[in-house]
């Protein structure tokens, strides 16, 4: 395949609740940072990570890979029937295309992001 996950921004979740949020807000991830001025040789920051439209999805529990399209997170086809589905209590949602043909024919610059989550999805099952 041309295209590989190297090349697209991943970002990795414990829920497709918390993947969602992070859609909307950003998140803070734990980052370790090598830092000896203060006598200690790693420090633990909290790092604020925003998604961007194209961004990799992952929620490797649950078996869901995807991308942000625009402010939409969209599931990998595979990963789920074809339709929205519930991702949380609170609601929130991933999306899955019904056709994919068509959403690159009218979108054809996330051809190589999908080849990237199927290559994801690919990797993990």
């Amino acid at each position: 395949m041309a295209a590989t996950t190297s090349k697209f921004r991943t970002h990795v979740f414990d829920s497709t609740e918390e993947a969602y949020d992070a859609t909307q807000t950003g998140y803070y991830r734990f980052k370790e940072i090598p830092n000896e001025e203060f006598g200690v040789e790693v420090l633990k920051a909290a790092v604020y990570t925003e998604v961007y439209d194209g961004d990799l999805l992952c929620v490797p529990t649950k078996g869901v890979y995807g991308f942000l399209y625009e402010a939409w997170p969209i599931a990998y086809p595979d990963t789920r029937l074809p339709g929205t589905y519930a991702s949380g209590e609170s609601g929130n949602v991933f999306h899955s295309l019904k056709n994919v043909a068509l959403f690159l024919a009218d979108h054809p610059q996330y051809f190589d992001v999908m080849v990237a989550c199927h290559e994801l999805y690919q990797l993990h099952h």
